[in-house]
């Protein structure tokens, strides 16, 4: 049986969906200043340098099948658009849609946090059924004090969240 939606745990977020069908989808969380971009493979190179020249975590999803387990690759990178359009030329997995995570602030992420994401990420999807996930890094980043683990695991819903709208 399930959950009412109006008992369920709720991510909000503001969504911005361009008239322009090769712009990305643009999530906004801002109780997290997370800012997510849903972007096809085709479509990388519109991504704008500004927003996405940053570091962060992503997914790779590649085509959902019915039967099989549908393949993800979880990466981190120093610079977001210059990894996807790497991966567009040169792909770990067949995929057609990225999920791009950064922040919304001056700041930004810095390396231990994005690979320690990137590994409980991998962990999460993992989890999942249906999913056969492929990571760039195969152990969580534990370089991090427990106190900064702390934010970057409630980012992890939120995120786990975008991938549920990009399919």
């Amino acid at each position: 049986k399930g959950v009412p939606l109006s008992e369920s745990p709720v991510t909000p977020a503001s969504v911005q969906v361009p008239a322009e069908t090769s712009a990305s989808i643009t999530l906004d969380f801002i109780s997290h200043a997370l800012r997510v971009a849903l972007i096809d493979r085709e479509d990388v190179p519109s991504l704008p340098k500004l927003d996405w020249d940053q570091p962060g975590v992503y997914v790779l999803v590649g085509a959902i099948q019915s039967k099989e387990k549908t393949p993800v690759y979880v990466g981190k990178a120093t610079v977001l658009r210059g990894r996807l359009l790497q991966h567009r030329s040169n792909p770990p997995i067949d995929w057609w849609r990225a999920v791009a995570v950064a922040r919304d602030t001056t700041d930004g992420f810095h390396s231990a946090q994005i690979g320690y994401l990137e590994g409980r990420l991998a962990s999460q999807l993992r989890a999942a059924a249906k999913l056969e996930v492929t990571e760039g890094q195969k152990n969580i980043d534990k370089t991090l004090p427990d106190h900064q683990l702390i934010p970057l695991d409630a980012f992890v819903p939120t995120i786990m969240a975008a991938l549920r709208i990009a399919g």
